[in-house]
């Protein structure tokens, strides 16, 4: 087996745990409320600040994996600070050198799951790596320190929103570090996807 496919798995399993969390929580950012006798639809940010114990759980088994995968990735690309050096940090040294060489920072991933119920393009259409390359740069990175350091008093930021923004930041680790390619034409791109996203697995989109 090599190395990417035990992060591949590992990232498969972490996601199959969150859609089952999915079928106790429902995952929206709306709701429908009546008003005047008719059902109109209202923004509802609630379900997305769930958190528990359980969610925290995933959410910092989440970035663990981010940091093993952003340092195999600095490795494998020139990092220069040797494997077992104590100074690398996964973001400001591993993230950052991983942004100059793909632009990560601009890279999207779209939640397309039937399980999930987002409307807003905030929440369906991710950029998890930008300012990835900063400390405690992004939504997820500021949640998974804080539970990880202080987890009873920082329980509530281990909720919904910061557990998907991580996992699509596996995600997309993932996709560089398989590395896989796919050989067709451009007029078979363009029938199968106008837009060109590479669609892997299926209710996730990542824009590469």
């Amino acid at each position: 087996m090599k190395k990417s496919d035990i992060f591949w798995q590992t990232y498969l399993n972490l996601e199959k745990e969150v859609i089952e969390v999915s079928k106790y929580i429902f995952f929206t950012d709306e709701v429908l409320v009546n008003s005047k006798g008719k059902l109109v639809t209202q923004s509802c940010n609630s379900q997305l600040e769930v958190f528990s114990p359980h969610i925290s759980d995933l959410l910092v088994r989440c970035c663990v994996q981010i940091e093993a995968l952003s340092k195999e990735l600095y490795f494998d690309n020139g990092g220069t600070k040797p494997r077992g050096d104590t100074s690398i940090f996964f973001d400001e040294d591993c993230l950052k050198l991983i942004d100059i060489k793909w632009q990560t920072h601009s890279k999207e991933v779209l939640i397309v799951a039937p399980f999930f119920n987002f409307t807003k393009d905030e929440n369906r259409i991710l950029k998890p790596l930008k300012e990835a390359h900063k400390r405690q740069g992004t939504y997820w990175e500021k949640a998974y320190q804080a539970v990880k350091h202080d987890r009873y008093s920082s329980l509530q930021k281990g909720n919904i929103k910061a557990l998907i923004h991580a996992l699509a930041a596996l995600y997309l680790l993932n996709l560089y570090y398989r590395n896989d390619s796919w050989i067709t034409t451009y007029q078979d791109i363009s029938r199968a996807n106008p837009e060109n996203r590479v669609k892997s697995p299926p209710h996730c989109t990542a824009v590469v």
